[in-house]
């Protein structure tokens, strides 16, 4: 995650997240402009990993307890703590609303099996991203759009994201139109 920008989960993603939130961009360089940093992080995690495992086993059996609450009570008392922490922080109703906006953003994401890490992966990146298109507006001006199409690789690239974003939606159609074909000939 460090050397490449690409976490491998949810966890290493809001690392990642913090990260370029300081201004540090992921890479090999990361490694030679914030060495102490960077190598205190990874210290910090074996540390972690020790404390850790002595916390949860002394504390595993208490914890499995909230597995027993049921969801129709846990739901709501985080919802309430999220909105109420979202609110205490500056004292505007606007971050409440926020909170809840998200939450029934990702209520839809999972009710539609998105997967968390790709969310989490295009808000670390969207700025990124943002940054190079304007690299490239600036470089190419008007024919930016144009020169996207003209160079081989990033019309591979174009290509597979498309791809990548239509997959499902065809998969999903595909899937649909078989089991409707099954249910008409099983009458």
């Amino acid at each position: 995650m460090l050397v490449l920008g690409i976490p491998g989960s949810a966890s290493a993603a809001m690392l990642l997240g913090a990260i370029v939130m300081q201004g540090w961009v992921p890479g090999p360089r990361l490694f030679i402009d914030h060495t102490s940093v960077l190598y205190g992080v990874i210290m910090a995690e074996f540390v972690s990993m020790i404390v850790l495992f002595i916390v949860g086993a002394a504390f595993c059996l208490l914890a499995s307890r909230v597995v027993q609450v049921p969801t129709r009570v846990l739901i709501p008392v985080v919802t309430i703590f999220a909105l109420i922490g979202a609110f205490s922080e500056r004292n505007l109703l606007f971050d409440a609303s926020i909170v809840f906006i998200f939450g029934l953003i990702g209520w839809y994401l999972r009710r539609n099996e998105y997967p968390v890490i790709a969310v989490v992966l295009g808000l670390i990146l969207g700025p990124i991203a943002d940054q190079e298109l304007l690299r490239s507006v600036q470089l190419y001006g008007d024919q930016t759009w144009l020169a996207f199409f003209q160079r081989p690789i990033s019309l591979i690239m174009m290509m597979i994201t498309v791809a990548g974003a239509l997959t499902p939606f065809i998969l999903k159609r595909v899937r649909k139109k078989r089991i409707e074909e099954s249910s008409q000939h099983s009458l």
